[in-house]
């Protein structure tokens, strides 16, 4: 049998501190989104929509192959997005080209209640001792609804709470959360994202039976016969079910080999179709798949070059002109089907550093008698004097 692949489009946001084991920190500043109202699902401008499409069908193209994986684009999405307000000249056009950037609606995004839940979180990680830009700052935290939190990315616990807070925005879903950490990192933006939903029609688990997949393999195969979406193309059939809260699940099964619908073309017909209401007889085995990506690599291959270099990317977080760049894009995520609904969780931290850090400038007035030592390039002292009396010629 065939390889089936799952393409889904996993939207989410919410923030808090963290604790766990005695690892505590406190946000500086606390997303202002907290307080308010979850909301239903509701439409969505075409636009925004669209922008986001485009951006999962690209990068999903470069990242799948025929392996196991689950990608978030909208993680890596929000993530970056947050760099944006820090980027100047070139580096600005990059991000702005390759990300498209839209006003997000949180609230319309996100839903809590019996059946499930679609939940979005952004932080901002930044060092202590440094002297960030507080407007800058800010505004990402108003825009974005980002938590800002002051760590030292030196001291051994840090990553243990990062690690902390992303496991409560995912409800402790991810297995083996960790976040990266470089010698010379300042700022670290992560994005959260956890969905869990219900099927609109469960499968019975009575109904599962274990059957071969593929040449080599066996699966647990969930069955139900129903009305769901279905479109054929010339070389997959998509089944798209429903859950509880509005969102699809699409079923993508392709005519040939998994590589074959792989490519933006594809992808673009599959996650922008439209398809017409059929009675199926569904068999598709349930899963447990995770995924741990660096997205550097994959966002050099689409054009987005700058951001990297540490000599001339022109993003600027500090009260004066340092400039750092992006070092680490990591994503790690899960989702599992069953006969019950689907679970699923991601983040994407994005951490920049300094080629060389920041430091506050250190004041030092020569009002009494020092010493002077001149030397060759090479080290060589050529005069060396005492300066008692300054004026005294």
């Amino acid at each position: 049998m065939k390889k089936i692949m799952l393409l889904t489009l996993i939207l989410i946001l919410m923030s808090c501190s963290v604790q766990s084991q005695g690892i505590e920190v406190d946000p500086l500043k606390k997303s202002s989104y907290e307080s308010e109202s979850i909301k239903k699902y509701e439409d969505i401008d075409e636009k925004i929509v669209s922008a986001l499409q485009d951006f999962s069908i690209k990068t999903s193209a470069q990242l799948l192959d025929e392996d196991n994986h689950v990608y978030s684009p909208l993680s890596f999405y929000m993530a970056l997005s947050m760099v944006l307000p820090l980027a100047q000249n070139e580096t600005k056009e990059q991000l702005t080209n390759f990300l498209n950037p839209q006003d997000i609606p949180f609230d319309i995004l996100q839903f809590n209640n019996e059946y499930g839940n679609l939940s979005l979180a952004n932080s901002m990680w930044l060092q202590s001792d440094l002297d960030f830009n507080s407007d800058l700052m800010n505004q990402i935290s108003d825009d974005y609804f980002a938590s800002i939190y002051s760590v030292d990315f030196r001291n051994s616990n840090t990553p243990k709470q990062m690690n902390q807070w992303i496991n409560k925005m995912t409800n402790n879903f991810i297995k083996d959360v960790e976040v990266d950490i470089t010698d010379d990192m300042v700022i670290s933006l992560i994005n959260a994202i956890y969905l869990k939903d219900s099927w609109s029609e469960p499968f019975e688990i009575r109904n599962t039976t274990q059957e071969p997949f593929d040449k080599d393999k066996t699966a647990h195969y969930m069955n139900l016969e129903s009305t769901m979406g279905y479109l054929k193309q010339d070389n997959y059939q998509l089944v798209s079910k429903e859950l509880m809260n509005g969102s699809k699940v699409s079923f993508i099964l392709p005519d040939e080999d998994l590589d074959s619908i792989l490519d933006e073309q594809t992808l673009s017909s599959i996650i922008k179709s439209k398809y017409e209401s059929r009675l199926i007889r569904l068999s598709v085995p349930k899963f447990d798949v995770d995924g741990d990506y660096s997205l550097i690599e994959l966002s050099q291959q689409l054009g987005l070059t700058l951001p990297f270099d540490p000599s001339n990317s022109e993003i600027y977080p500090f009260e004066d002109k340092t400039h750092v760049f992006i070092s680490v894009i990591k994503q790690q995520a899960r989702l599992v089907i069953n006969e019950d609904g689907i679970e699923a969780a991601a983040f994407t931290q994005v951490g920049m550093d300094t080629s060389s850090m920041p430091i506050n400038p250190i004041t030092i007035k020569f009002d009494k008698p020092f010493l002077v030592v001149i030397t060759s390039p090479q080290g060589i002292p050529l005069f060396i004097s005492t300066v008692v009396n300054p004026e005294s010629h």
